[in-house]
């Protein structure tokens, strides 16, 4: 999934859609050591799937 952001592009790793839930799930992967930049872009992700 690709989001665009105020002229910068976002990816997401895997978008899935949770039937019973009614709601999407989205996964990062990482190979190496989480950084707080990737917490960031976490959150980022969660504020606006939920809008």
């Amino acid at each position: 999934m690709t989001l665009h952001i105020e002229g910068d592009e976002f990816f997401a790793d895997l978008v899935f859609y949770n039937r019973i839930l009614q709601c999407f799930v989205i996964t990062e992967i990482k190979t190496h050591k989480l950084t707080h930049q990737h917490i960031g872009q976490l959150q980022m992700w969660s504020i606006i799937m939920i809008v």
